[in-house]
């Protein structure tokens, strides 16, 4: 599922960073006194968000434990509500301007999860064939919102330019599989056939954006070779394929393999302590294992520490409550017969080890678990 490897393998906190610096390559022409004004209060806010970037990143990355990660958050981390009343404001004067195109570029881009219906608008309405929304098209593949994904189509159809096509033809296929993995989505058909249907829509996507936009370069590599690392992934790790056996030690050195827990709902993560996002998950993780106590369910984890020691001492504070494998870094041999490429990575395998759901998190990791469970006990 899968984003292309040099933004996957990124916290969402550098996710964020990669997509600012794409937003500066936006045109920045103005025209006029109001123009220079805008531009202006824009860049005042660019740089307002990025010093508190800066400031949170610092102090998440000092975090020594959970609450000290968890008060980074609380305290550094900017309001992103703030930010995007204020590059609204810039967009609504002039819908139609360059600026209104960068500041709603802004809003999407750092918020793609959750997108300002205002500012799809604005950007479907008056910069749908603009040169500079390339950007836009990568972040906004990380959606599931209908609105994104009908923008991205829209794109599609209407910019006239191969870069823009060939970014929202890889946003649009990474789209569809990120709504097809949602459980919310999926869970009234226990074969997960919706979640086929848009895993095949997606690979169509993916296949037009090797034929017609391989030899377009985004961010350093071809789209071609973006595409077929996708579709790759899709077909060895996708919904539906029978996970691959995994086998290695555990922090004390005993071996053990995946294919032990069959007959089991298994929610397999590859993460580490070193990973921000990975350690976030954690209380997340432990409440769903204590609440499945009894069940036919088990969480295993592939740790991508350095150094065992690392592991053992986490599972001993029980930050860890759950059995790992420790592959030795982020290159080891179980990251790399699954093609680990970000951390953390999410697979829930259903109790004859089949991927069900990849890459989900939060409530739909829960859902995901909930209905899968429910298949063993009908």
């Amino acid at each position: 599922m899968m984003p292309p490897t040099h933004l996957r393998g990124k916290s969402l906190i550098i996710f964020h960073a990669i997509l600012y610096a794409g937003l500066l390559n936006l045109s920045s022409a103005t025209d006029g006194a109001d123009d220079r004004v805008d531009e202006e209060e824009y860049q005042a806010l660019v740089q307002a968000f990025e010093n508190g970037r800066r400031e949170y990143v610092a102090a998440f990355r000092k975090a020594k434990t959970e609450a000290e990660s968890a008060r980074a958050i609380a305290e550094k981390r900017p309001d992103e509500k703030r930010f995007i009343a204020g590059f609204l404001a810039i967009a609504e004067r002039d819908p139609a301007s360059p600026i209104a195109a960068k500041a709603a570029n802004w809003i999407l881009t750092h918020t793609p999860f959750d997108p300002d219906p205002k500012a799809v608008e604005i950007i479907a309405s008056h910069h749908v064939t603009s040169d500079a929304i390339g950007p836009l098209c990568q972040a906004i593949g990380f959606s599931t919102t209908q609105e994104n994904g009908v923008l991205l189509r829209r794109i599609l159809e209407r910019n006239p330019h191969r870069q823009v096509r060939a970014a929202a033809c890889i946003g649009l296929s990474q789209h569809l599989l990120f709504v097809g993995n949602r459980p919310s989505r999926t869970a009234k058909e226990s074969g997960s056939k919706r979640a086929i249907a848009m895993q095949t829509e997606a690979e169509m996507f993916l296949n037009r954006a090797i034929a017609e936009y391989g030899d377009v370069q985004q961010d350093g590599r071809l789209i071609a070779d973006t595409a077929r690392e996708i579709l790759a992934d899709i077909h060895t790790h996708g919904i539906g394929v029978t996970a691959p056996e995994t086998e290695g030690r555990d922090a004390d050195g005993k071996r053990f393999k995946l294919s032990d827990f069959k007959g089991r709902v298994v929610l397999l993560t590859f993460a580490g302590i070193w990973c921000g996002p990975c350690k976030v998950m954690y209380p997340e993780e432990r409440e769903l294992v204590e609440r499945m106590d009894g069940e036919a369910f088990t969480m295993l984890s592939v740790s991508t520490d350095a150094h065992v020691e690392t592991l053992r001492a986490s599972i001993q504070s029980r930050e860890i409550t759950w059995r790992c494998w420790w592959d030795g870094g982020t290159g080891g041999p179980i990251c790399n017969v699954w093609n680990v490429q970000r951390f953390p990575t999410i697979y829930v395998l259903d109790a004859q080890g089949v991927i069900r759901y990849p890459d989900t998190r939060g409530p739909d990791l829960r859902t995901a678990v909930d209905v899968l469970i429910s298949e063993i006990t009908k």
